[in-house]
């Protein structure tokens, strides 16, 4: 499919398999699309733009998502298996990034991440991940307190010789610091979300 494009639609224990979409809008325009007990197998799909989307009790076999941008989408009850690239979860939705007037809670919450392989993936705003089931391989690392773990390594990095390795080090911490800032303040990350510069850098911090 060139596009999919869903505006203000709900859909129950749909299937949808072997599709290959090039530009998928789950939940296009001003109101919610809503997802309860679907399936989701064998797809293949492009979503820069999901929309206003919930998916709740859906499983997602053997997806490979792609630039799939999650500012205003809830999961919730959700199973998933495949590859993520490129692939933002938030827990909140800005005012600046939306038509509201304050910021809103997306509902994130007992999703099973565990048949999914990441590569550059993230959570934001606030996901709650001690309410997820994450994979724990790949090289990722998860930190309960992301605040204070960020804060007690930028006194730890104080102690490094080489000022490069030190600068290195503190843009790192600076990039997961704005992370807690912005709200989540559990950490889940892996070498493979930085720039390659910054590697050596990201395993003084999960490894020293």
């Amino acid at each position: 499919l060139d596009a999919f494009c869903a505006v203000a639609s709900h859909f129950e224990k749909c299937i949808f398999r072997n599709l290959k979409i090039q530009n998928a809008s789950f939940g296009a325009g001003m109101d919610q699309s809503t997802y309860t007990d679907c399936i989701f197998e064998n797809i293949d799909f492009f979503s820069s733009t999901p929309g206003i989307a919930v998916f709740e009790n859906c499983s997602f076999i053997n997806v490979d998502a792609r630039q799939f941008i999650c500012t205003e989408v809830e999961l919730i009850n959700c199973t998933f298996s495949g590859r993520f690239r490129k692939v933002v979860l938030s827990g909140s939705t800005l005012a600046s990034e939306s038509n509201y007037t304050k910021s809103k809670i997306n509902r994130i919450s007992n999703n099973d991440f565990r048949g999914v392989k990441f590569e550059d993936f993230g959570f934001r705003g606030g996901v709650d991940l001690e309410n997820q089931k994450l994979p724990m391989d790949n090289g990722f690392v998860y930190i309960k307190n992301g605040k204070e773990f960020l804060y007690e390594k930028r006194i730890e990095s104080n102690k490094i010789a080489n000022l490069q390795q030190k600068n290195d080090v503190n843009k790192l911490i600076d990039i997961y610091m704005y992370e807690v800032d912005e709200g989540q303040t559990q950490l889940y990350v892996s070498s493979g979300t930085v720039p390659k510069k910054l590697r050596d850098a990201f395993s003084w911090l999960f490894t020293a």
